[in-house]
C-alpha cells in the first residue's frame, strides 16, 4: 500500500502542473483532471492483468492484456490534449509518464510477491520519480545540470539539490567558476603570461581566451651585438648579414617571484640557482652524473608538495638549454643572460640572486654516436659538446608553460 501511494503521489505531481486550489476549473485544470482519470484506469487495467496472470500464469495473455492497458491510455492522453491544446499541462511527455506508471504498477506486483519495496531513503534510485537517493546520484553532477560547477547533493525527498552549483554567468562581464575570461575581464591574463611574445589577449563569446591577436612565439636571441671579420676584428655590423646585424629574435624572460623564470620566446619556465651554503637542490654548485640528474635532483623536484607549485619539472632537451646561451659574453662566461645570472653572492638564496655555474650542464638528450654520452652546454662559451653519462655536471630542471 505504502509504494502504491507512493506512485499515486508522483502521478498526481506531474498530473497537476498549473493548477491552482479553490480556483474556477481552467482548461489546464481540465486537461490534469482527465489525465489523472486516465492514469488511474491505467494502473487499475495493468493490476487486473498482473492479477489475472497471477492465477492462470498465461504469458501470452498477459502480454496481450497489458497492451491493451497501454492502448487505452495512450488514446485517452491523447484526446486529452486534443481537446485541451496548449492549455493541456502536459504536452509531450505521455510515453514517459506511461513509463512512470508501468514502473510503479510492476514495483508493486513484485511486491505482492514478497519483493521488497524500493523507496526514497535506500542510498538507491530505484523508485518511480527518484531522480537521486542518498550519496547515489545516478551519474549527474551540477556541470551536466548545466551549471558552471559546484557540487550537486540530494533532497530528504530524493531530488536534486543544486543550491551549491554555481550559476553559468558568461556574459556578465567577470570571470567566474570555470571561465578563463569573460569579456573586458582577463582575470590578470595576457599574450605573453600565455607564452606569447606579445600582442593584444581578447576573450570569446564563450568566455575562453582569444589568442588571435597575440604575436607567435620567435626564435630566442643569441644576444650577439658585435661583428667581426675573418681576421677576428671587430667591424661595423651594418651590411654584414652577420648575426649582430640580423639580430633575429629577441629576450623575453619574466622573473616569476617564486623561483623560476619565464621565457616568453619559448614559453617554457626555467629553475632560478642560488649559491645556498647549506646545499639546497637549486645550489648551482651540486654536481650530478647524468643518472643522477633525473634520479636525485629531477626526482626532488617533483616530490610532492613539488618545486613552485608544479611536478612536471624535467631535463631540458639540447635545443632547450642551448636557446639560454649568451654568446655576447666573453669567456669565462658564464654565457648566459643577466636574467639567470645576478647578484649571485656566497650565501644568497634565488628569492635575491639567479645562478649560473660556468660550466657543463647536461640536457636529457643522448648522443646518438656513442649513446654512452650525454650532450651538455657548455656555459662558459655556450659550447654544445658531448660528455660520458657517468661523468658530472650541473643541472636546470625547466617545465613546459601552461
Amino acid at each position: 500500500m505504502r509504494r502504491i501511494l507512493t506512485c499515486l503521489v508522483g502521478l498526481l505531481a506531474i498530473a497537476s502542473v498549473g493548477r491552482h486550489a479553490l480556483a474556477a476549473p481552467t482548461p489546464g485544470a481540465l486537461c490534469s483532471s482527465a489525465v489523472e482519470l486516465a492514469a488511474s484506469k491505467f494502473a487499475a487495467c495493468r493490476l487486473k492483468a498482473e492479477s489475472t496472470f497471477s492465477k492462470t500464469g498465461k504469458a501470452d495473455k498477459r502480454t496481450a492484456d497489458l497492451a491493451k492497458c497501454s492502448t487505452k491510455f495512450l488514446d485517452a492522453f491523447a484526446k486529452a490534449q486534443t481537446r485541451y491544446g496548449v492549455a493541456c499541462p502536459m504536452v509531450d511527455p505521455k510515453e514517459d509518464f506511461e513509463a512512470y506508471l508501468t514502473q510503479c504498477t510492476v514495483e508493486t506486483t513484485e511486491a505482492a510477491d514478497g519483493a521488497a519495496l524500493p523507496g526514497c531513503g535506500n542510498d538507491a534510485i530505484d523508485a518511480g520519480g527518484e531522480q537521486c537517493d542518498g550519496t547515489d546520484l545516478g551519474g549527474a553532477s551540477c556541470a551536466s545540470l548545466g551549471f558552471a560547477g559546484g557540487t550537486l547533493a540530494c533532497s530528504a525527498g530524493c531530488a536534486f539539490d543544486t543550491s551549491a552549483c554555481i550559476q553559468t554567468s558568461c556574459g556578465n562581464g567577470t570571470a567566474e567558476g570555470d571561465e578563463q575570461c569573460d569579456g573586458g575581464d582577463l582575470n590578470g591574463a595576457s599574450c605573453a603570461s600565455l607564452g606569447y611574445a606579445g600582442g593584444t589577449l581578447g576573450c570569446s563569446a564563450g568566455c575562453g581566451f582569444d589568442v588571435g591577436s597575440c604575436d607567435l612565439r620567435t626564435v630566442p636571441s643569441t644576444g650577439q651585438l658585435t661583428c667581426w671579420d675573418s681576421a677576428g676584428t671587430v667591424v661595423p655590423c651594418a651590411g654584414t648579414g652577420q648575426d649582430g646585424d640580423t639580430l633575429v629574435g629577441s629576450f623575453a624572460y619574466v622573473d616569476n617571484g617564486d623561483g623560476t623564470i619565464t621565457d616568453g620566446n619559448t614559453g617554457l619556465v626555467w629553475e632560478k640557482l642560488d649559491d645556498n651554503d647549506l646545499g639546497g637542490v637549486h645550489d648551482k654548485d651540486n654536481f650530478y652524473t647524468w643518472d643522477d640528474a633525473f634520479a636525485v635532483k629531477i626526482a626532488t623536484l617533483n616530490t610532492m608538495p613539488c618545486f613552485a607549485g608544479h611536478c612536471d619539472w624535467r631535463l631540458p632537451t639540447v635545443k632547450e638549454l642551448a636557446s639560454l646561451a649568451n654568446y655576447e659574453v666573453p669567456f669565462p662566461g658564464p654565457s648566459i643572460g643577466a636574467s639567470f645570472n645576478n647578484a649571485c653572492t656566497p650565501g644568497c638564496t634565488s628569492n635575491v640572486c639567479s645562478c649560473t655555474n660556468a660550466d657543463v650542464h647536461w640536457t636529457s638528450t643522448s648522443y646518438v654516436g656513442s649513446p654512452s654520452f650525454a650532450w651538455y652546454v657548455y656555459f662558459i662559451d655556450g659550447n654544445v659538446l658531448a660528455n660520458p653519462k657517468a661523468s658530472g655536471g650541473y643541472v636546470r630542471a625547466v617545465r613546459s608553460g601552461s
